[in-house]
């Protein structure tokens, strides 16, 4: 079996295949996650606005413009279950008693299988180097034919796909002009959309333990809880959906709620009250003005968003402002663009880290909350100017990110926070 998830997985799985060294037909066949209802057996050529990179050999074996076949089969069988295969013993484990498992025949029930087929001759505007084209142009076709299928039928069940979509496997075979058809290979699609089984690396009593604390921080309020939640959301969707929109509009809200988290911190550290940082940070507070004004006057750093290169620059090119192209225009992009967010959140996170580290004395409860508890990075926050500070404040009383008047301190001397 092969393997395709990425470019030097899709390179492996060209070598591996060895696909015939005279002109074919390829093929890949995969089940989709949902039916389309359209006629069974049907053909539909998608014709593509290019021309072959042979144009002498394809005019001769493939005459007119490339071409896209979508081949729908509604394959039947007997129904389904909607009981898990291991739910028999799970209960009798459970709760000492079995149960029957009864099946289900809905009308008219199929599995949805298509054959994406195309020549194997290169089009123009395909790379050398993608070694996969064949089947990237495959999966594009399909999205554009399921795009059609939504704006025709307006079926919400069915939805343009990714080779994510295909996941486990599609079946990769060729034609060979006579009409002969060959299985190359059994390819496995992006294996790490997979479930993982390994258990978590911590002893049972320490997983309770996490488990405990876990709770305690959505119990309480913690500051980044609402930040990670859509941090993991964004890395679910680029890394187990294959869906670059909900990825990039979910790491832009993650950044967001970071940013504001951090800034109400560091009023807290200043000596606010809660009302006056609920003055001083109004629900609709302009953004920009939060990084280009706001945060450079506390925890100094280059906030510049037009300078290229740095982090605060790359972060706005590559993460908000592309965000604003999909929300504000309907812009539509590729895994790609996905992948370069998230290392612009990931370096001004660092960077972020870095400018509370470097003033962690003068905010200790912003440091503790933004690199002792929520930090998961290659270094350890640490320092003898700092440490036992960190430990006095997670042994308050109250959760020591709130407000002195909502945990009760002694009024604190104010500093300035402008």
């Amino acid at each position: 079996m092969s393997v395709a998830g990425d470019d030097e997985l899709a390179r492996d799985l060209e070598n591996q295949l060895q696909w015939p060294d005279h002109p074919v037909i390829c093929t890949f066949a995969a089940r989709l996650p949902f039916p389309l209802r359209l006629a069974d057996e049907r053909f539909h050529r998608l014709f593509l606005k290019s021309s072959y990179q042979d144009s002498d050999l394809a005019a001769r074996l493939f005459p007119g413009p490339p071409w896209v076949c979508i081949r729908v089969k509604n394959e039947t069988n007997a129904g389904y279950s909607i009981y898990p295969p291991t739910t028999a013993a799970a209960i009798e484990s459970l709760y000492e008693t079995t149960i029957e498992q009864p099946h289900f025949h809905p009308d008219g029930y199929y599995e949805q299988w298509v054959s994406m087929e195309t020549p194997s001759l290169r089009v123009v505007g395909e790379s050398d180097i993608d070694q996969a084209y064949h089947f990237n142009r495959c999966v594009r076709a399909l999205d554009l034919f399921l795009q059609c299928h939504n704006l025709t039928f307006r079926d919400p069940h069915v939805y343009p796909v990714t080779a994510f979509d295909l996941h486990p496997i599609v079946f990769v075979g060729s034609y060979e002009l006579g009409g002969q058809w060959t299985l190359q290979t059994e390819m496995y699609v992006h294996p790490q959309a997979g479930q993982s089984y390994a258990e978590v690396e911590l002893s049972a009593d320490e997983q309770g333990e996490r488990i405990r604390d876990g709770l305690a921080h959505l119990t309480f309020g913690s500051p980044f809880v609402r930040t990670s939640r859509f941090s993991l959301r964004a890395k679910r969707a680029e890394s187990i959906r294959g869906d670059a929109i909900e990825a990039i509009v979910s790491l832009q809200t993650a950044m967001e709620s970071r940013l504001y988290t951090v800034w109400r911190l560091l009023l807290v550290d200043c000596g606010y009250s809660s009302d006056e940082l609920r003055t001083r940070m109004p629900f609709d507070a302009p953004y920009r003005s939060l990084i280009v004004s706001v945060l450079p006057r506390l925890l100094g750093g280059r906030w510049d968003t037009g300078a290229a290169g740095t982090p605060v620059g790359e972060y706005w090119e590559k993460l908000y402002l592309l965000r604003n192209r999909i929300v504000h225009g309907g812009f539509e992009p590729h895994l790609g663009a996905a992948d370069g967010a998230r290392h612009a959140y990931d370096d001004l996170l660092r960077f972020l880290r870095e400018r509370i580290w470097e003033k962690r004395l003068s905010y200790p409860r912003t440091a503790v909350a933004t690199l002792v508890t929520d930090a998961v990075s290659d270094r350890a926050w640490s320092a003898p100017d700092f440490d036992d500070i960190a430990a006095a404040l997670r042994a308050e009383p109250r959760p020591y990110y709130l407000p002195w008047d909502e945990a009760a301190r002694e009024k604190p001397k104010k500093t300035n926070a402008q």
